[in-house]
C-alpha cells in the first residue's frame, strides 16, 4: 500500500491548498525562476524533451480562468499535462495525455500568455 493509497479511498480526487505565490514561477527539478521570459519556457520545456526525468511547472501569480498552473512530465513513453485548478480555496489535480511536444507546448505558450487552457474538459481527475 503506498503513502497516498492510505491518505485516499480509491477513486478520490485529492485537493490541496491554494498556491500563494505572488509572481509567476516557472521550476523543474533544477531551479525555480520569477517572472520567467518566454525564451526561459523554451528552456525548460527542451530541457524535458531531451530528459525524460524532467518536469516543468508554469505557475502564474493568479489563477484568472481558474488555472493556477500547468505542469508537464513524461510517464513512461506518455507526455501528461496536468493543470491545478483553483475553486473553493483549494486547488483540485486534473490531467491529459499530449499526442505530441507540439500540442505541449501550445498548452505551455498560451497559459503563458493569457492564463487560459483551451478544452479543459479534456483533462480528467487525478488519481492516486
Amino acid at each position: 500500500m503506498g503513502f497516498f493509497d492510505k491518505l485516499f479511498k480509491k477513486n478520490d480526487t485529492p485537493t490541496f491548498g491554494k498556491v500563494q505565490d505572488a509572481v509567476m514561477t516557472l521550476e523543474n527539478q533544477n531551479e525555480r525562476l520569477d517572472n520567467p521570459t518566454k525564451q526561459d519556457l523554451d528552456s525548460y520545456l527542451n530541457c524535458m524533451f531531451d530528459d525524460v526525468d524532467q518536469f516543468v511547472t508554469l505557475t502564474r501569480a493568479k489563477a484568472d480562468f481558474g488555472v493556477r498552473y500547468v505542469q508537464a512530465c513524461f510517464a513512461g513513453t506518455k507526455l501528461i499535462v496536468q493543470l491545478g485548478i483553483e475553486k473553493d480555496n483549494s486547488t483540485k489535480l486534473v490531467e491529459k495525455t499530449c499526442g505530441n511536444s507540439k500540442e505541449c507546448i501550445e498548452i505551455f505558450y498560451l497559459f503563458y500568455e493569457s492564463g487560459k487552457v483551451d478544452k479543459p474538459e479534456e483533462y480528467q481527475p487525478v488519481q492516486f
